[in-house]
């Protein structure tokens, strides 16, 4: 259930899994250092400032972030109805 809210949310959003966690990061005014050696997700961690995650969304990924965040920055997962 908790993966498939956040892939429900990539839909949503049009963005991937780590590009919204690090929107709510960034949201939250915390500070994300996303790592990454290849070029194009180095883009893709940047693309975050275009949207906006809603209050419900946001409320919903707090609960969600503490058990997901390594485990889905570790996976490439996307939702294949965004591709």
């Amino acid at each position: 259930l908790k993966f498939a809210t956040l892939v429900s949310f990539t839909c949503r959003y049009q963005k991937t899994i780590p590009q919204l966690l690090i929107r709510w990061s960034v949201q939250k005014n915390y500070i994300a250092i996303p790592k990454s050696t290849k070029p194009e997700r180095i883009l893709e961690n940047a693309n975050v400032f275009d949207f906006t995650i809603n209050d419900k969304d946001m409320r919903t990924l707090v609960g969600l972030i503490a058990l997901t965040c390594m485990c889905v920055f570790r996976k490439e997962v996307y939702c294949t109805c965004c591709i």
